[in-house]
């Protein structure tokens, strides 16, 4: 025998989404809700049929296995809300918003919601059958196998939209824009398009009655993840185009991901960007080169790094919510160069470069040192650097002390993935040596440095750094 739901009233509702209560197998038929306050309200098994949700506030609520049946929803905002397996048949209702909504396997057929907003929706698998959505929004809607078949979607905008293999036959789409849509493998047989816009949509074996619509190619938009996709693509040159299209340093974002990154394809732009004459784009570009290579992309580019090692420097001056710090290319340089000293293919000539850059003036003695001494310690060359340390010249000792303090970095940035390599605690050996050192000075330079890898030691080895006087 079947238990009779019980039935709730609009009060007990109410408390329940704010107490984030999850409701079961209970009943709210015909009840008049207009403009309740149910954000978040979870429910499985419910049953709201009838009811009226006018106005509603349904924001990030929670519905699996639920009856929304012939109710009534004029502006209601079911913003970000989740439906799995709800019904929302012969529902009604003007300007409803289910915007960012997860709505899959769920049923709106026949249902009348004129300018109903799905914008951003996920709708895998639901079906709009015969449903009402004359000017709706279904603007970067995504989901496989949408049924909107014999639905009334006139003026109903689709940009950007990802729908794979739905079914629009026989659907009322006079003036709809699907515009950048995804609508691969969808059927648009009997389907009205008079003034339906698809351009730049991609219509792959997609059915139409006749020829299929007029599309344009899709164009690529100027930004970090488009230049990402070229070099997982192997192409590089159309990386290099997006870049000149609009020149900043955010391409230099897409050089932080080292994941299926195309290695010559990469390199193809980096090589260009260390054309460039922006500080910035130098800058970021050799510190981004500098990770990929010690994340085991190889590029060949010891040529246009070297060039860079007696580059200038300039203070950034920060925009909203950037940091300030000074502009180094030349350093940035010096590090990749490090990095490429542990591959084999440029290792040797890399070190080269470096060495040669201790005989030159001041700035860059010290710049070739950091990056000299950061390829010897992730080669765990310790010998060569005390006696780097001992060659009694005070930029090159500075420079080693920055060498290092790039080391402990790469290691606490590789130390979110996985523990540290073993050679981070030589480099804090190295340090505690320097603050006890007779060279006041150099004594002096290593403790200031040291400051600034206090909380990296910690994170590293548990451990703060044994500094005298500080």
């Amino acid at each position: 025998m079947k238990t009779e739901r019980r039935v709730l009233t609009r009060e007990e509702l109410e408390r329940a989404a704010r107490k984030n209560a999850r409701l079961e197998d209970v009943a709210a038929t015909g009840l008049d809700l207009t403009g309740a306050r149910l954000s978040r309200l979870a429910g499985d098994f419910m049953d709201l049929s009838r009811a009226n949700l006018s106005g509603a506030d349904l924001l990030r609520a929670h519905f699996m296995d639920c009856d929304f049946v012939a109710v009534r929803c004029d502006r209601a905002d079911f913003g970000g809300a989740t439906f799995f397996q709800c019904d929302f048949g012969d529902s009604s209702g003007e300007g409803a918003d289910f915007g960012d909504a997860h709505a899959s396997i769920t049923w709106w057929d026949r249902a009348n919601l004129p300018r109903a907003d799905f914008s951003a929706a996920s709708i895998a698998h639901s079906r709009f059958a015969a449903a009402g959505l004359e000017d709706a929004t279904f603007d970067r809607a995504h989901g496989e196998e949408v049924d909107f078949h014999d639905a009334r979607l006139s003026r109903a905008s689709f940009r950007n939209a990802r729908l794979p293999d739905a079914d629009f036959r026989g659907a009322d789409l006079r003036e709809a824009d699907f515009v950048f849509a995804d609508l691969t493998g969808s059927d648009f047989t009997g389907a009205v398009l008079e003034g339906a816009k698809f351009g730049g949509a991609t219509i792959d074996r997609a059915r139409f009655d006749g020829d299929p619509p007029a599309t344009e190619p899709r164009p690529l938009v100027a930004d970090h993840l488009t230049v990402l996709e070229c070099l997982r693509e192997g192409d590089g040159q159309r990386a290099v185009e997006l870049y000149r299209s609009r020149p900043g340093s955010w391409v230099t974002s897409a050089l932080h991901h080292c994941e299926h990154l195309d290695r010559a394809a990469t390199e193809v732009l980096v090589r260009h960007l260390l054309g460039e004459d922006s500080l910035l784009v130098l800058h970021r570009t050799c510190r981004n080169a500098a990770y990929l290579i010690q994340q085991g992309v190889v590029l060949d580019i010891v040529g246009p790094l070297s060039a860079l090692l007696g580059g200038g420097t300039a203070v950034h001056a920060p925009g909203p919510g950037e940091a300030r710090f000074t502009m180094n290319p030349g350093l940035e340089a010096a590090f990749a160069l490090g990095s490429l000293m542990c591959r084999p293919d440029t290792g040797s000539p890399a070190e080269t470069s470096l060495r040669a850059g201790l005989d030159g003036k001041a700035v860059v003695v010290e710049r070739c040192a950091a990056g000299l001494t950061l390829g010897l310690a992730l080669e765990e060359r310790w010998t060569e650097i005390e006696e780097l340390l001992s060659s009694g010249r005070r930029r090159v000792q500075q420079g080693v002390l920055r060498g290092l303090e790039r080391r402990i970095e790469a290691a606490r940035e590789r130390s979110w993935k996985r523990r540290p390599w073993g050679d981070v605690y030589p480099v804090f050996a190295i340090f505690d040596e320097l603050h006890r050192h007779p060279d006041a000075k150099l004594a002096k330079f290593a403790q200031v440095r040291g400051r600034s890898i206090q909380s990296m030691r910690r994170s590293l080895t548990g451990t703060p750094v044994n500094q005298a006087g500080v």
